[in-house]
């Protein structure tokens, strides 16, 4: 399996959200953590967000105060598979699950247990990449 990484230094939030590459978006606010099939339509109260979909996988930072300007800054990279190339990511993937019942977090009981996916990239960068499988 082969995968590349494209850094994203300076995306806008609303070309983000209406991506159709994605299906499945995760991301924690105050009001507890979030997995839902769309982006939030505004900027969330996070300090990242993560995407998946068919073969492609997203994980963005978010900084309240970007850089100079004040504003919030998003900037994050995108994991895809792909055919092999030269420039292939090393990536593992480990097979896990959401958090159980009664479980530490503000989850939903019909989020809890779900299927996940973690890809974990060694190289070129380190980076984690989230797939859930609701």
């Amino acid at each position: 399996m082969s995968y590349t990484l494209t850094a994203q230094p300076h995306v806008a939030w609303r070309d983000l959200a209406s991506s159709d590459r994605f299906t499945g978006w995760y991301w924690c606010d105050p009001d507890g953590a979030h997995i839902e099939n769309t982006a939030p339509h505004t900027l969330p109260a996070a300090t990242h967000v993560w995407a998946w979909g068919d073969d492609v996988w997203g994980r963005w930072r978010i900084d309240p105060l970007g850089p100079a300007t004040g504003t919030p800054a998003v900037t994050g990279a995108v994991l895809e598979k792909t055919a092999a190339s030269d420039d292939d990511a090393v990536v593992s993937v480990l097979e896990t699950a959401t958090w159980p019942v009664g479980g530490p977090v503000n989850l939903a009981p019909e989020l809890r247990g779900l299927p996940v996916n973690v890809l974990q990239v060694t190289d070129p960068v380190q980076l984690t990449f989230l797939g859930v499988r609701v």
